[in-house]
């Protein structure tokens, strides 16, 4: 995957052709990422539409996204550098409408993105990575330059 991602998508005739889309995304294409991680090589991604039962039975489209890559983050508890590999696979909904929104709510919350209305991919990419992203990265216990104290061990000064 050397070539760079698609940028604009239309969802609703992406999905009626079955389209699939595989490419890198660099960090100048995800700039809120790049604001909390470093992304040293670009991610690898995979993005396919298509209208299954559940998506037709509420007006909608499903985008299943894949993407890997390597973040580097900040330890939370000593403060170092931190490598968080990412493997991500989710399913997004798209609706036209918000009134297609609150009837699609069985299948989770959706993206509005109009017939005929281009669709930016890196955005929701990065809104997927965001949201699969560990609140407070730390390295695993023994591992870490701070040594964490198990809950049972901690003494009063008493």
């Amino acid at each position: 995957m050397g070539d760079s991602l698609i940028r604009h998508v239309d969802p609703w005739q992406d999905a009626a052709h079955g389209a699939c889309y595989k490419g890198n995304l660099d960090v100048g294409r995800l700039p809120r990422l790049s604001t909390i991680a470093e992304l040293n090589t670009p991610l690898q991604v995979s993005v396919s539409f298509h209208r299954g039962h559940e998506a037709e039975k509420h007006g909608a489209v499903e985008i299943e996204l894949v993407a890997q890559g390597r973040l580097d983050m900040v330890c939370q508890r000593c403060l170092g550098a931190l490598a968080v590999e990412l493997a991500l696979q989710v399913s997004v909904g798209v609706v036209s409408g918000e009134a297609a929104a609150r009837l699609s709510k069985p299948l989770g919350d959706s993206i509005v993105s109009p017939p005929g209305e281009r669709l930016d991919i890196a955005s929701v990419v990065e809104d997927e990575v965001l949201l699969a992203m560990p609140f407070a990265p730390a390295h695993s216990p023994g591992t870490c330059a701070v040594q964490c104290v198990e809950q049972n061990e901690i003494r009063s000064p008493c």
